[in-house]
């Protein structure tokens, strides 16, 4: 497995995936846990990671589940139980500059959203209603995007012009 760290400093990376891998057994369950009794098939293929919001070291990481495959990208929380959207946190990862669109067909409550350059800026954040589509940024592509409860991503304290450190396991 190869770890991989988006605009992290290596000597930063190599310390938070540390960190990461040397949490106890317990910790690093409850962190990635899925919230469903039956979750979709694609959550369990998910990688997992961290996201550090605005260099904020101190508090540690924000546990996040990776789409990083069409399969995993494609499934997002469609189909996801309640428990899902209160504290889980989906990253996106494109693999390339991309401009394509989010659906929100099979959701049962709102998202936000938010789209990542490749650099780690938030250059937007939307709100997402189920049953709808063609969710993108309103100009130029994205590299990542995150997806959590509007809540949650509030909470997290990701809006415009936030900077996003990921660091997680490729497939």
């Amino acid at each position: 497995m190869q770890y991989k760290s988006q605009i992290l400093h290596p000597f930063v990376a190599i310390f938070l995936v540390s960190l990461i891998a040397g949490a106890s057994a317990a910790q690093a369950n409850a962190d990635y846990a899925l919230p469903c009794d039956a979750p979709p098939a694609a959550w369990e293929k998910m990688g997992h990671g961290a996201m550090i919001v605005d260099g904020d070291f101190e508090t540690g990481h924000v546990p996040v589940h990776v789409a990083d495959t069409n399969a995993t990208r494609s499934q997002g929380f469609q189909e996801a139980c309640d428990e899902a959207f209160g504290s889980m946190v989906i990253l996106f990862d494109m693999g390339y500059d991309a401009n394509v669109s989010f659906h929100m067909q099979n959701v049962s409550q709102p998202l936000a959203i938010a789209f990542v350059d490749r650099h780690g800026h938030v250059n937007e954040v939307q709100t997402m209603d189920p049953d709808t589509s063609g969710h993108g940024p309103s100009e130029g592509a994205y590299r990542f995007a995150v997806e959590a409860s509007p809540e949650h991503m509030d909470a997290l304290g990701i809006e415009q012009g936030t900077q996003l450190d990921f660091i997680y396991a490729t497939h």
